[in-house]
């Protein structure tokens, strides 16, 4: 009896400790794609506005935005 007593107990304990493990787990779960998505939107203003500046270049100077479009995209 006193046997049945202490599994339950146990098994109690390790079912809350479980739990607030996955509870930390879908937190730091969220943390990533919260900075993962972050860090997408930066990159697509950056692309957006690199846009923006070669359509100006390609405006204002036909002929030299095509240029800085390709020295603008070499690593």
């Amino acid at each position: 009896m006193v046997e049945n007593v202490t599994a339950f107990a146990e098994n109690f304990l390790l079912a809350r400790e479980i739990s607030r493990l996955r509870q930390l787990e879908a937190k730091v779960a969220r943390g990533i794609l919260q900075e993962a998505l972050e860090e997408r939107n930066e990159e697509e203003a950056t692309r957006e506005e690199n846009r923006n500046v070669w359509t100006k270049s390609e405006s204002v100077r036909p002929g030299e935005g095509r240029r800085e479009r390709i020295e603008a995209t070499r690593p």
